[in-house]
């Protein structure tokens, strides 16, 4: 039997490829078919695996800049768009926040990568260099 997370990743490929005056046809479509397999008893939790599934995409294309204060935003900016370049990510689509615990600098994370060009990390790498020598 097929489980409502593999209908709600079938039903996320359809709409990917679907131009979005398309989408309402293809979720009409994808309702008729799991009705017609009978599985109708699914759809609640169809919707809600599709929108975990959702958020996880939206996760993963988020990217977040920490920066100490809103003024590194234009005083970095070329170092971050280079940055993030380096992670194959468009800068027109980074998110920024300001993190009060970083002295200077910016911190750049991606779901699976982070670049840290903060004051913080450069002090805590000279005291482990200062206590480990």
């Amino acid at each position: 039997m097929v489980t409502a997370h593999e209908y709600a990743e079938a039903l996320m490929q359809a709409l990917e490829r679907a131009t979005p005056h398309e989408a309402e046809a293809v979720m009409k479509r994808f309702v008729a078919v799991v009705r017609k397999a009978g599985h109708t008893r699914l759809l609640p939790k169809i919707s809600t695996s599709f929108e975990r599934l959702m958020k996880e995409q939206t996760l993963a294309a988020t990217t977040t800049v920490m920066v100490a204060r809103k003024e590194i935003i234009e005083t970095e900016a070329k170092h971050i768009a280079q940055a993030a370049r380096t992670l194959a990510v468009a800068p027109e689509t980074l998110s920024f926040a300001v993190d009060p615990t970083l002295s200077t600098g910016y911190r750049m994370r991606t779901r699976d990568k982070i670049i840290d060009a903060s004051g913080k990390r450069a002090l805590l790498e000279l005291y482990q260099r200062m206590i480990t020598a």
